[in-house]
């Protein structure tokens, strides 16, 4: 789920942007130019686990969004906030390389920074799937104590029960506002 996506993101990003951070403070003197190499694959590594952390962020909070919003008519705008905040955060790494003294400060800064919000949205996230499991839970227990017989036996429901309507009847139930549409069984 969102919360697990959000903490492999936390540890990538960290990790990642902590490799670039590194490779820019390695120094090997007198070499023959097999450090260059070692520090320029470190930093094409650190910034594709940026990039692939940071997008796992990303889907984790589009899709919770996604999924609280769907059947809203504020859906879209709800997705565009997070699309934005994600726009955001590239102008706010603009702003911040030139008011960092140093790579290696700035790299650091965004690997805890970056690790910081998507360790934050593991916890909203657990909260939001502890509380939607209390639901579900709720719906079942209700379901079973309202189609439970008087001999403790489960006993099918009116809206089980087989009639002539029960498909147009069941389609109502699961999409309640779409009367427009029309389906044929």
């Amino acid at each position: 789920g969102p919360k697990f996506s959000c903490i492999g993101a936390a540890i990538i990003v960290c990790c990642s942007y902590s490799a670039i951070a590194l490779a820019l403070t390695l120094h090997d003197g007198d070499d023959d130019g097999g450090g260059d190499a070692i520090r320029l694959l470190m930093c094409h590594v650190g910034f594709f686990g940026v990039g692939f952390g940071s997008g796992l962020g990303y889907i984790a909070g589009l899709g919770s969004v996604t999924k609280e919003f769907l059947g809203k008519p504020t859906l879209s705008r709800a997705v565009a906030a997070v699309a934005a905040g994600y726009g955001l955060s590239s102008t706010l790494v603009g702003i911040i390389f030139h008011r960092v003294p140093n790579l290696h400060a700035f790299f650091l800064f965004w690997g805890v920074l970056v690790a910081a919000v998507n360790l934050i949205g593991a916890v909203v996230f657990a909260k939001e799937e502890e509380e939607e499991e209390e639901e579900v839970y709720a719906i079942m227990d209700d379901g079973i104590a309202n189609n439970t017989s008087e001999n403790g036996n489960i006993s099918p429901s009116a809206s089980t029960i087989d009639s002539e309507n029960s498909g147009e009847r069941d389609v109502q139930q699961l999409a309640p506002n779409a009367n427009n549409l029309s389906v044929s069984w």
